[in-house]
Parts: C-alpha cells; sequence; structure tokens
C-alpha cells in the first residue's frame, strides 16, 4: 500500500461518532412542549457537572437521541452589561425619619423631564442636617443592582443604618434593603463598606432613610449601578463558596469546584473583631504560576449589637480553577472564600418529539456548534422584531453515568496518536530512502 492512501485511510478511520445523550454525565428535562426557541437559565448542578472550561460539554436532544441546536444566547438576545451613574438627589428635613406622617413632597417635572422637588413639614420648621433623601430614578426599563454612598471631604468616622425605599408616586413606598454603612479610620488602615446591594427591579424614586443619624454621616450623593433589562431580563446574582484545600504560608488555597464566571468575590473571616488585607491570586492547573488577580481589605467587627464586614469586590478573571488568598498577618483558621456569578442563559431550539433533555457533564462528548443568531433572524422574519425566546424551567436531574472518574477522565485522542505515527512513519521511511541512496556507490 502507498503512503498517501494508507495516511487517508488512517485519517477516515479515526474520525470520533457524533455525541449521544449515554456520553453525558447527567440529564435535565426541560419543561415545555413541542417545537419553539426557549430561553434557559444554567443552575449550579449544571456548573457541578460541566468539566469543559468552554462549556462544550452541554448539549441538548430530543426523545430519539437527535442534537438539537443549543447554546449561548446570542448576543441580541443577551443580558446587557451594568453601568455606575450619577444620582439626582434632593435632601430631605431631619424629620422625615422621625415624622414621615407630617411630611409634605412638592414634586414639579419641567419639560425636558428635570425633576425639581420641595419638602417641608406641616406647621413645623425644617431642621438641619439632612438624613434622608430621596433620588430621581432617570433611567426607563433599568433595574437597580447597588447604590452607592458618597461621603464629602467633611465626613468623620461612623456607623450606620440606612434603609432605602422604592416608589412610582412619592406617596406609597416599598422597603428594599436594610444595610450597614460604615467609615472608620483603624491602625492606619480606611475600613468602609458604602455599597447597598438591591434585587435589580425598576422603579421612579428611591428613598434613603439614615435610622441613627450619626454625626460623622455627611453625604454629597449617591450612584446607581443600573442595568438595561433587554430583550431577555439577566438572572439575578448567585453566590457560591470555594473549597478550602490546604494552607500555604500565611497563604489559604481554595478550589472552585464550578465552571462558574465569577463577577465579584469576597472573604469572611472566621474571628470576630478582625482585620486583615488580602492580596488574590489564581491558576487554571495546579502546575500553573499563580496570577495576580485583586486585593481586599478584610474586616468583621462585632459590638455593641452591630455587625459591619467588608463588601465584595468586582472580578474579570474568567473560569479559572484554584485561588490563593494571602495576608499581610497570621491567621490560623481558613476564611470563607466566595464567589458572586450571574447564571447563563441559553437558547434552545427544538424540534422533533419530546420530552427535551439537557445533558452536561463529559470530557469525550461535545456540543455541535450551531449559527443561532442566523436561526433566530429567520425566527424574527417570521414571528415580527419583537419575538423573544420563551423561558423553560428544568427538572430534576437524572444520573447516567455514576462515577465521576469515568465523566472526569480525558479520552485517548486517537487521531492524534494515528496522525503522528503516519508522519513519524513517512519520516521514518524518507530517512531510510535517503540512507539507501548515500550508500549506493556513484555512477560512473
Amino acid at each position: 500500500m502507498k503512503l498517501p492512501a494508507l495516511i487517508m485511510g488512517l485519517i477516515i478511520t479515526s474520525v470520533a461518532a457524533a455525541s449521544t445523550p449515554s456520553d453525558f454525565a447527567q440529564q435535565w428535562p426541560v419543561s415545555v412542549q413541542g417545537e419553539g426557541a426557549y430561553a434557559i437559565d444554567l443552575n449550579e448542578a449544571m456548573y457541578r457537572i460541566i468539566q469543559k472550561n468552554d462549556l462544550s460539554d452541554l448539549a441538548a436532544f430530543n426523545a430519539a437521541g437527535e442534537a438539537l441546536p443549543f447554546g449561548p444566547m446570542p448576543t441580541s438576545y443577551g443580558p446587557l452589561p451594568a453601568s455606575w451613574v450619577q444620582a439626582k438627589t434632593f435632601s430631605l428635613p431631619k424629620e422625615a425619619s422621625q415624622n414621615p406622617e407630617l411630611l409634605k413632597l412638592h414634586v414639579q417635572r419641567s419639560v425636558d423631564g428635570n425633576l425639581s422637588l420641595d419638602a417641608d413639614f406641616v406647621n413645623q420648621a425644617p431642621a438641619i442636617p439632612t438624613h434622608d433623601w430621596i433620588i430621581d430614578v432617570a433611567a426607563k426599563d433599568e433595574g437597580i443592582e447597588a447604590l452607592q454612598v458618597e461621603l464629602s471631604q467633611q465626613a468623620g468616622d461612623f456607623t450606620a443604618q440606612v434603609v432605602v425605599q422604592a416608589s412610582a408616586d412619592l406617596q406609597q413606598w416599598q422597603h428594599l434593603n436594610t444595610a450597614s454603612i460604615v467609615s472608620l479610620q483603624q491602625d492606619g488602615q480606611r475600613l468602609q463598606r458604602l455599597q447597598i446591594e438591591l434585587p435589580g427591579s425598576s422603579t421612579k424614586y428611591l428613598r434613603v432613610q439614615s435610622l441613627d443619624a450619626p454625626a460623622g454621616l455627611l453625604i454629597s450623593g449617591f450612584k446607581l449601578k443600573q442595568r438595561p433589562f433587554g430583550i431577555v431580563k439577566s438572572p439575578a446574582l448567585q453566590w457560591f463558596q470555594a473549597n478550602f484545600i490546604k494552607k500555604d504560608g500565611r497563604g489559604f488555597v481554595y478550589e472552585l469546584p464550578a465552571r462558574i464566571s465569577p463577577e465579584q468575590f469576597n472573604i469572611e473571616l472566621k474571628n470576630t473583631n478582625s482585620i486583615a488585607q488580602f492580596s488574590v491570586s489564581a491558576r487554571q492547573n495546579e502546575l500553573d504560576y499563580w496570577q495576580p488577580q485583586s486585593s481586599l481589605t478584610v474586616f468583621r467587627l462585632r459590638a455593641a449589637g452591630v455587625s459591619l464586614d467588608n463588601e465584595a469586590n468586582g472580578l474579570q478573571s474568567g473560569r479559572l480553577r484554584y485561588w490563593r488568598i494571602e495576608s499581610n498577618t497570621d491567621i490560623n483558621q481558613a476564611p470563607v472564600l466566595k464567589f458572586s456569578y450571574r447564571p447563563e442563559q441559553f437558547l434552545l431550539l427544538t424540534h422533533g418529539a419530546g420530552p427535551y433533555v439537557i445533558a452536561a457533564g463529559s470530557m469525550k462528548a461535545q456540543r455541535d456548534q450551531y449559527p443561532l443568531d442566523i436561526l433566530i433572524s429567520q425566527v424574527k422574519q417570521n414571528q415580527g422584531q419583537d419575538w423573544k425566546p420563551t423561558p423553560a424551567s428544568l427538572g430534576k436531574a437524572t444520573k447516567v453515568i455514576g462515577s465521576m472518574e469515568d465523566i472526569s477522565k480525558v479520552p485517548t485522542d486517537w487521531r492524534n496518536i494515528i496522525l503522528w505515527s503516519v508522519l513519524l512513519i513517512g519520516a521514518g521511511a524518507v530517512v531510510l530512502m535517503v540512507l539507501k541512496l548515500l550508500s549506493q556507490p556513484p555512477k560512473e
């Protein structure tokens, strides 16, 4: 057999078969009926069982075991980025917290949309300083995810309890969150917690009330973290705890046993009334070098019935597996390392008979790549430009492959082995031919 024919024959025989539902570790039934387009939020169990960082071992099948078009939500339908904007703020008299039933608000909005607001009390003169604020949320169709307190230069040390409420008409108020904010100077470090998490819902107005009104609390303004809802609403932020592995000098090593893409991280100290400065690094594999990621001043203060903890810090690290935090002081007990993430959304296009299932977890199986953007554009031509996929929920997972060793084992890459073998055989044949030619005496 000639060498080119041998190479082609080996390549053809090394082509792998298409993936089937039985190639994956777990399956989740999709609670839908009939053919259509559906938006599916990945859950924590999926992230734990997925083996590949690109999430390619996540696929969908119909009842006949046929692969379905399935993949990350197209960009035009995916979650939009959040941004911080300066809020337009109006100060209210101190009595707004103490006697809210006496507060009278006079509101006017100009032709260009600007709001003017006056506040006074029935038969009372307003007091100064103010510890209540009204925020005009100018954005429409955007969720408010957080509120950042901005302090004036004259602000002193303080700890304060604040309440955040929402309203559509400045008359009826809905409670959103009660939180502690703090700004303290201690041991040469500035300890601050000035961000208040909010549920991500939309509103026209926010009201911030300081319950205890400490003297050092002098606020110059607020910033709002706003995220457009987009066509498909973004899933809520969730928290995930990393597994502690070992102590490494002043450092602590953790494993993140899920293929999440973190937005934030936080460190919780075990000991009360403690402060530490941490540097944070990460790597993908155990033999890789540690790569710096961030730093964080961590504190856990408990006194006089008040609990104060540091706030989380942002991350842009990707799906790194191993994490190391190192303190500037000796710490005996391993802190808790947590990450927040926003579950990713996938688009499922069904055809054929159900039930339909989502399968995940395999080092050998892989999802086919589908042109979902093109498919969606064709659907919109028939359904209209306002069409959007229907949200779908997942049922209880069932195990397909029982052993984690079976799904995490990297399969033997016979294709590469065969190709390299053929190349080596070919190279050897060429060397033999050259040696044979060199060994022959020259013709006279």
